[in-house]
């Protein structure tokens, strides 16, 4: 067929204009014709600037979903970042028109899944995302065991869309049929499918190209419809789709007004001159069909979309259906390039005809061609109607089939009764009329008696052997179909259940005449068939334990490390505690179980789920222990678990030195530990934070990053003890750390928090707002991000917009203490004292011995320069907690305002003695005595400190400055030197700048 091309100026025309069906026209054009393709994309690369905005301009529809004006999302928003670093591709299993289908490894959790990709070069590529992500979202939103789970949605780096699903390992239904499997086998595949678009129809959604190639029959029986791509709403009823719309978001309308190609299908547009291609693909000039016509329903053919509901593919059942009673479609017999024409006016005299001329039941003939009818309205209404009806068929079925068999068996036994019955008759009648003969006759009559008796009992005989020969062919079927089983699948119930169905046919035609080798034979085969049925379900039931295993800790997993610990006052165990406990229980570790019962069950397991079940059970402890009392019966039960799974004896006691909170005797246990694996590394770390112990923390850390630069724990806790200082650089460093986490765990709200508090501690509060409120604007109803937020605002001054946060965070959790101490500054800075008042008494009446109220109060009256306001506030509560250090070092810092140096001081060297480890104390107390002028003092204080924490620039600082004030050059040029050797451990590392010390 001839094709125009497009010239430049209508190129143009296109592009500028605002009519959508332009667009669906070119783009049509296209995705056929390679030369234009090209000099569109020539256009589109020009260098000049006019041409490449109305391009963007006029194509920015293609990456925008069809909703309102409110409610619109940029297609790109729907994809997740980059990861390509994140799957390893093994094989190539499949392509299809537009994508290919690879076996790939994901390296975060650790499993193998099946990654669908765009074929580089398509054109309309944003077209094709938008397809991409309408697939995800529907298979995802579908929870169904039919359905293929979706596990990630994301972009490659050349930009490419990729799609992460469940690896299903098996056949098409297409290669069973070819393969000439059961057809009671490929009915239990039909009913399964039924069921599958029974949910989808119940969900208001259309699959539009169902057929047996993209229906996947798994290793463990399981069935898969795949292939949503082409899949829509029907428009009929609106209140099934809600759970659906919800996760599509307007994105399956768009990609309906687009025509495209799929693998061993094809799309057309509706026309009266529609041309074949020789290649499997429909084309004409204006509108658009969907679907495979071999399996198509005649309004879809048409394209007549307004038509096209659920029983477009209940059709699409029925043809399926036919296919598998008589191994072809109902268009077999017509030639491809007729095809499209067979599919809009269906004849089936031809298949009614030779269907009741077969043997397939007229049941099963009527739902076959109930489903075929031309008239919609004539099928069954939905997918759920036909599995109704395929399961009662099912049920009668083998009821029939066993009822025919034993009446079989009961008429043949009947006919040989009546034989001897009439044959008996005979003789005794001819006995009579001998009787009144000749002796001669009533001899000829007992020969001719032995003579039939003798007949007859050659009669029974060749029943018997008959009646064997049948039981022989039904066994030796059996074991054709054990062989199956046991070569296909032998962890396959359904295999199996063949064979076995087999053989009772066989055990229903034992007789007492049957020969004992032969009944022998019968049970000793059922018996070995049942077994490994038996088995066989057990081998499954024992996968998807695992699976579902696997699945639930890496769900546990993703919430512990995406949600922010809640700390509060009566708060009730976080949902990743529950989450753990319940994918345990999965696994057949319930928490009633004892510990070594437990062992007994991890010790079985393959050395994958063991480490999956080692590295959840601490994050679970972990969990737990954030927000309960760590003793008690479940908190006792979790550490003797977490000792009880190991076989090493080194770890076990690293574990158990861990859960003593020993941290000399961890140090010294990983010191000797040959090759800490993460949890080793995880558990000393975790030690040495709790003792506060940072030095010892951050060496271990930075060392076992080396071993796992991919550990989001790891990292997480480089990144906290960095951010605990107040210097620049530690805290650039912990921004960084803070960033490997985000890439590894890109929900983890956590560590946002964390990002932006590290900014408030760099005093960076321009950054640290614009970071809370960005985090506002995706995460509204998160109360750790509305006070952080509310604390930079306090910093900058802004005191109505943090105490409108503070209230926000308080609606979504009213025991939250910092959103009320929060509230309470804000209102004092304001002048609004009566709310203050009644915010920091609300504090009071949470935690009344908590002094970071009584702190938050003094501080507040400080800002007011209302110095003897704040004493009496610090007084009392040191009367309560009179070795608090918070308390006394802001009754330190009153004192100095107050300019009584020598109270300050004394305040000072009693928080050092309660707090010996702390180096901002000693800092402090260094610069309240070079107010006093006792440099010597002041050194001594600051050496202290630099002995405590070696890499504190702040120290170094200070040092500096005390030299500079006492004249002392020399002492001056060795700190100098000190803090040039610091600084000179800041490196570059990757892309990014890490600065480590």
């Amino acid at each position: 067929m001839d094709q125009r091309h497009f010239s430049e100026e209508e190129f143009r025309s296109f592009l500028e204009s605002e009519d959508d069906d332009g667009y669906v026209m070119m783009l049509d054009h296209l995705e056929n014709c390679d030369s234009c393709r090209e000099r569109l994309s020539s256009l589109v690369d020009s260098p000049r600037d006019d041409q490449q905005t109305f391009v963007a301009a006029n194509l920015k529809f293609l990456a925008e979903e069809k909703s309102s004006d409110s409610d619109r999302t940029s297609l790109q928003q729907s994809l997740a970042v980059s990861q390509q670093d994140r799957f390893e591709i093994l094989e190539e299993i499949a392509e299809g028109g537009m994508g290919i289908i690879v076996r790939a490894v994901d390296r975060i959790l650790k499993r193998v899944v099946a990654l669908k990709v765009m074929k580089p070069g398509q054109g309309a590529e944003l077209l094709g995302q938008a397809r991409f992500v309408r697939e995800a979202r529907i298979c995802a939103a579908l929870q169904h065991p039919g359905v293929v789970p979706v596990h990630d949605l994301g972009l490659l780096h050349d930009g490419r869309p990729f799609l992460a699903m469940k690896l299903i390992e098996g056949r098409t239904l297409e290669s069973m049929i070819n393969g000439k499997v059961a057809v009671s086998r490929l009915l239990d595949v039909f009913a399964r499918v039924s069921q599958t678009l029974a949910y989808a129809h119940s969900c208001s959604v259309v699959h539009r190209d169902l057929k047996p190639t993209n229906i996947m029959v798994g290793e463990f029986g399981e069935v898969q419809v795949m292939d949503w791509g082409l899949a829509t709403f029907s428009g009929a009823d609106e209140s099934g789709k809600s759970l659906v719309l919800q996760s599509l978001a307007g994105a399956s309308g768009y990609a309906d007004n687009v025509s495209e190609r799929v693998e061993n299908g094809f799309t057309v547009v509706d026309s009266d001159d529609a041309e074949f291609d020789g290649e499997g693909y429909w084309k004409t000039k204006s509108g658009s069909i969907f679907g495979t016509p071999a399996y198509m329903s005649p309004e879809q053919a048409r394209g007549d979309t307004d038509e096209i509901d659920q029983r477009a593919d209940v059709f699409a059942l029925g043809a399926i259906l036919c296919e598998i009673v008589t191994g072809k479609p109902p268009c077999a017999t017509m030639p491809e390039v007729k095809l499209l024409d067979f599919a809009r006016e269906p004849d089936y005299a031809r298949l009614r005809n030779s269907l009741e001329e077969s043997e397939v039941d007229l049941e099963l003939r009527e739902l076959l061609f109930d489903c075929l009818a031309p008239d919609r309205d004539r099928r069954p209404e939905d997918a759920g109607a036909v599995s109704d009806r395929i399961d009662r068929w099912r049920d009668s079925g083998e009821q029939r089939l066993r009822t025919a068999e034993l009446e079989t068996v009961r008429a043949e036994a009947r006919a040989v009764s009546e034989q001897k019955r009439r044959k008996l008759a005979s003789a005794l009648t001819l006995a009579v009329m001998l009787v009144a003969a000749t002796v001669t006759a009533l001899l000829l009559y007992v020969g001719q008696q032995r003579i039939r008796e003798f007949r007859a009992e050659q009669q029974r005989q060749e029943e018997i052997r008959e009646t064997e020969g049948q039981i022989a062919g039904f066994v030796r079927t059996a074991g054709e179909y054990q062989a199956n089983a046991i070569e296909g699948n032998a962890s396959d119930p359904s295999l199996w259940q063949d064979a076995l169905h087999e053989v009772e046919l066989a055990r229903n035609l034992v007789t007492d005449d049957t020969s004992a080798e032969l009944t022998q034979l019968i049970e000793e085969l059922e018996a070995e068939i049942i077994s490994k049925m038996q088995l066989a379900r057990d081998e499954m039931n024992e996968a998807n334990r695992i699976t579902a295993t696997l699945e639930q800790l890496a769900e546990a997993h993703k919430d512990f490390v995406a949600r922010i610990p809640v700390v509060e006052v009566d708060s009730e165990k976080r949902v990743a505690v529950e989450l753990f406990e319940r994918a345990f229980a999965t696994f057949g570790i319930s928490t009633d179980v004892e510990p070594k019962e437990a062992k007994v069950l991890f010790d079985a397991a393959p050395d994958d789920v063991k480490d999956a079940l080692v590295f959840a059970l601490w994050e679970w402890h972990h969990a737990y222990r954030d927000n309960n009392d760590a003793g008690g019966y479940y908190g006792s039960w979790l550490r003797t678990l977490f000792e009880y799974l190991e076989h090493d004896e080194a770890r076990f006691y690293i574990r158990r030195a861990y859960l003593a909170d020993d941290s000399n005797l961890i140090g010294r246990l990983i010191s000797e530990s040959e090759g800490p694996d993460e949890i080793e590394y995880l558990v000393a770390a975790d030690c040495y934070r709790r003792n506060n112990r940072r030095a010892e923390a951050v060496a271990l850390l930075r060392k076992a990053i080396e071993d796992h630069p991919d550990s989001f724990w790891l990292n997480f806790y480089l990144a906290e003890q960095y951010a605990v200082h107040n210097e620049v650089p530690m805290l650039e460093s912990a921004a960084n750390y803070y960033q490997v986490c985000a890439a590894v765990e890109p929900m983890s709200l956590r560590v946002l928090v964390d990002q932006g508090a590290a900014l408030l501690r760099q005093s960076r509060y321009d950054r640290a707002l614009e970071h809370f409120e960005r985090m506002a604007e995706t995460a509204p109803d998160v109360p750790e991000v509305l006070v952080n937020l509310s604390a930079s605002q306090l910093a900058l001054e802004k005191y109505k917009e943090a105490a409108e946060n503070c209230r926000r965070a308080i609606e979504l959790r009213p025991k939250m203490l910092e959103a009320w101490i929060n509230l309470g500054e804000s209102c004092w800075l304001m002048g609004n004292f009566d709310e203050s008042d009644d915010a920091y008494q609300r504090a009071r009446e949470l935690q009344p011995d908590n002094p970071e109220i009584y702190v938050s109060m003094a501080r507040a009256a400080l800002y007011s320069e209302e110095i003897e306001e704040a004493a009496s506030i610090v007084e009392p509560a040191l009367l309560l907690a009179p070795t608090d250090t918070r308390l006394l070092s802001t009754m330190a810092e009153i004192h100095y305002h107050a300019g009584r140096l020598e109270e300050a001081e004394r305040i000072l060297k009693l928080v050092i003695e309660y707090a010996p480890e702390e180096t901002g104390q000693y800092v402090n107390l260094s610069r309240v005595q070079m107010k006093l002028g006792d440099f010597d003092e002041a050194i001594v204080n600051l050496k202290n400190a630099e002995q405590i924490d070696p890499t504190d620039l702040h120290v170094v600082n200070v040092m500096i400055d005390l030299y500079r004030e006492t004249d002392d050059e020399e002492s001056l040029e060795k700190a100098k030197e000190r803090r040039s050797d610091l600084m000179r451990h800041i490196k570059l590392r990757g892309e990014g700048v890490l600065i480590e010390y």
